[in-house]
């Protein structure tokens, strides 16, 4: 391929907008990266569609199983859809315990002899082999490089195979690509963990020893040798405890395992990947520049009751070039970045460690009429750490909300509270005029639980939730205002994102942007849509100034931004 081939698009007809990106990116071919920063509603799907086909065997990545699923109905004849595992049903009668096709007990399959023949796992397995598209989520491809790449993991034999000669890979909501390479090589575990749930101290015979993994990491002066040390123990542990559980397997193939050896299987499943990021870490060049150590204390709850603290230590990537370097660089020859939320180009190519003289950059604006969306900066609320703190500047968060809500009294929207603390005193403290409207994602409930309630329900219901900038369509009816509380501010808390804020110059006010883009496009997604978007932060202002002086923003979503009083004039009179 030299060229995009439009024959295959897979639609009957192209957008002038979709044409132009692909003469673009025909033009720039010579690039072994491409960059297509895109805004909502130009149709980037059948674009990705259309490359994977042109170039033969590739990978389509996108950031969830929902987005995997809306693919599938709309391109179903040009892609082969794969899963992790769990979603697939088992159609052996083994529902009742931990699959083992996968992984090294392959053999105590219930069915050994049918299993290639009827386990849908491996089926799909065997026709994504064939298939030269083949679509999957981050999770599923970050989890099968490390499996392929890394000796620490298990042989997968031909359950990993999908990946073989592949030689191109599209990413789609490439924005998030850096967060997911750090989730890859993030190790979340306390030493309490490791003793109670995988028994490592099982191994460790030496007071001296098992004192200095106990102690807390904030008292260890050399974290690096704390960390060798445990890698060592993981090491040995994980060996023994593979040598025992094969002593312990049924000798007969398709045996019956028993009820504490499935546990003990599905444990060391577990293990393996903390065994992988250890390793991983020890392999590292420069491991003080490459990597954040640190502690952090966590509160433990019990169906939404408080039960105490737990101590965890974190193993996490400070920077992701070397990442994408092994995992990514190493293995495919091409590669498409696709999102509507770049902002910064260089800043993006930097992050991966990328030349810029080797990345073609292809920006196209949103075809909507920015009328159909307007941004109101309400500038009307504090959300600093302090200023949550205070009831009168609560109560006003909730005034302004409550007056919004007014406006709209039959239809849908969203609110995005920025934390859970705004949520719940949402919740806690609006009137009851309004209170049944709210779908809080708070507690035990998940954003894909409220969601589908909000999608089935005939009332004007509001979704409230601090992490819905993502993969929600809440188009037409579903979505026809939003709330945006808080400016989507990253922790400083996180010695990450601190390191990186004081450290890499943009980096922070970039990404905080990027989410704020992100929300304010989850309710107009088509031409003939439209909603209304209220931010109430006062800090929202100074950042979008910041944006606008930086090019970080499109002449497009600049147009959307109006204020209170030209809401009022030209846009309040429509909602009456």
């Amino acid at each position: 391929m030299n060229s995009l081939d439009l024959t295959l698009f897979p639609f009957k007809s192209i957008r002038p907008e979709q044409e132009r990106i692909a003469k673009k990116i025909s033009n720039s071919y010579d690039k072994r990266y491409h960059l297509l920063d895109c805004a909502t509603g130009i149709g980037k799907s059948p674009l990705a569609i259309t490359l994977a086909r042109s170039e033969g065997r590739s990978v389509i990545v996108t950031d969830s199983i929902q987005l995997q699923d809306q693919y599938e109905r709309d391109f179903y004849d040009h892609l082969l859809n794969i899963k992790g595992i769990s979603n697939y049903e088992c159609s052996l009668g083994c529902s009742d315990r931990p699959c083992t096709v996968d992984k090294r007990y392959y053999r105590y399959c219930l069915n050994p002899e049918k299993v290639d023949e009827v386990c849908p796992y491996l089926i799909a397995r065997k026709e994504a082999v064939k298939s030269d598209v083949v679509l999957v989520n981050y999770a599923l491809l970050m989890t099968t490089l490390w499996l392929t790449e890394d000796k620490a993991g298990p042989d997968m034999g031909f359950v990993n195979q999908w990946l073989d000669d592949r030689h191109t890979i599209i990413f789609d909501e490439a924005h998030l690509l850096e967060k997911h390479l750090v989730s890859l090589c993030t190790l979340k575990v306390s030493v309490k963990e490791l003793d109670e749930k995988y028994h490592i101290f099982k191994y460790v015979d030496d007071p001296i020893k098992k004192e200095y993994l106990t102690r807390p990491l904030s008292e260890t002066t050399d974290r690096v040798k704390f960390f060798n040390y445990l890698i060592d123990v993981c090491r040995l542990h994980y060996e023994e405890w593979g040598k025992a559980l094969e002593m312990e397997m049924p000798t007969n193939v398709g045996g019956t395992m028993p009820a504490d050896l499935i546990k003990e299987v599905a444990l060391a499943k577990e293990f393996e990947n903390i065994l992988f990021i250890l390793n991983t870490y020890i392999k590292s060049k420069d491991k003080t520049t490459e990597w954040i150590l640190s502690m952090k204390e966590e509160e433990l709850y019990d169906k939404q009751v408080f039960i105490g603290k737990q101590k965890y230590f974190y193993l996490q990537p400070l920077r992701v070039d070397w990442i994408f370097d092994r995992f990514f660089k190493k293995r495919f020859d091409r590669f498409y970045f696709m999102s509507a939320t770049i902002l910064d180009a260089d800043l993006f190519c930097k992050t991966l460690g990328i030349e810029t003289d080797q990345m073609s950059y292809i920006q196209e604006e949103s075809p909507f009429d920015p009328a159909k969306s307007p941004i109101i900066g309400m500038n009307c609320c504090q959300t600093s750490y302090q200023s949550l703190q205070n009831e009168d500047n609560m109560r006003q968060i909730v005034g302004a909300v409550e007056a919004i809500l007014q406006m709209f009294p039959n239809e849908k929207g969203i609110i995005h509270s920025g934390n859970m603390k705004i949520s719940k005193y949402l919740q806690d403290h609006i009137s009851s005029k309004y209170a049944p409207r709210l779908l809080v994602r708070y507690g035990m409930k998940t954003n894909r639980e409220i969601f589908k309630e909000h999608t089935k329900s005939r009332k004007p219901t509001v979704l409230v939730s601090s992490s819905m900038a993502e993969g929600v369509d809440l188009k037409d009816d579903l979505g026809r205002f939003q709330i945006i509380v808080k400016m989507p501010f990253l922790s400083l808390g996180d010695e990450r994102i601190s390191y990186l804020a004081n450290n890499t110059a943009d980096w922070y006010s970039c990404d905080m942007m990027k989410t704020l883009v992100q929300q304010a496009g989850r309710a107009t997604r088509n031409e003939n849509d439209y909603s209304y978007t209220f931010v109430l932060d006062k800090s929202f202002s100074y950042y979008l100034s910041n944006a606008q002086n930086k090019g970080w923003l499109t002449n497009q979503f600049c147009k959307r931004v109006i204020t209170p009083q030209t809401f009022i004039k030209d846009y309040k009179g429509k909602l009456n």
